[in-house]
């Protein structure tokens, strides 16, 4: 049976997730306990929705990088791009369901969703320069870091980041940088950092600014 403080507190959380408020993470898993019930199909079904026309939509986005496809050789790097980007989400799928099997002994759904948005992530620095295979490699790892990440936030620093958008975006972003250097000759992993540093300068104050005129 319930006590009537838990029933308080359980009231308390239902109401602050009704009007968009922020509930911590401890909430959550404390509310998956008592309910211990599986997520319903339908919101795989809209996730898996969801990643599945950003990588429809990320041809466009990586493909549109090259600028122009009006000559032969435009048109096959534009073609090369296009290939990459879809071999690197593959194998950021693979990626993450391989580590899923090996600590869980069953592949995650949520991660295999997120392994796909890392791989592409882990390509658009540099779409045009790798192979197909450096391609897959490159989402692979993006894959298995995602996984990683996801766990190290949650369960270590105890950060509520329920669609693991830090580690799909910030964390293989910056691994996804890093790596040009590795399939591109003019590229060096100095400026590469230096980039890093910038995108993250500018975001942090730009959002410091976004969130100030919000509040």
């Amino acid at each position: 049976m319930i006590s009537t403080a838990t029933r308080i507190r359980i009231k308390n959380i239902l109401n602050r997730l009704e009007s968009n408020q922020l509930v911590t993470l401890e909430e959550r898993i404390f509310l998956n306990k008592l309910s211990n019930v599986s997520p319903l199909v339908s919101e795989w079904v809209a996730s898996a929705l969801g990643a599945w026309i950003l990588w429809l939509g990320w041809f466009g986005f990586n493909g549109g990088s090259e600028l122009v496809v009006s000559s032969e050789a435009s048109a096959v790097a534009v073609s090369q791009v296009f290939l990459n980007t879809n071999m690197a989400a593959a194998g950021g799928v693979v990626g993450a369901l391989i580590l899923s099997l090996i600590m869980t002994g069953k592949m995650d759904v949520t991660m295999a969703i997120n392994g796909a948005i890392a791989g592409l992530v882990g390509i658009t620095a540099g779409p045009s320069a790798p192979s197909g295979g450096a391609a897959v490699l490159i989402g692979l790892l993006a894959g298995l870091l995602v996984y990683v990440s996801i766990l190290y936030f949650e369960k270590k620093l105890k950060i509520d980041d329920p669609v693991g958008a830090i580690s799909a975006h910030g964390i293989v972003g910056i691994f996804g940088v890093m790596v040009v250097p590795f399939t591109n000759g003019d590229a060096s992993f100095l400026w590469q950092l230096y980039g890093v540093i910038a995108i993250a300068g500018f975001t942090y104050i730009a959002s410091l600014i976004a969130i100030y005129v919000i509040n």
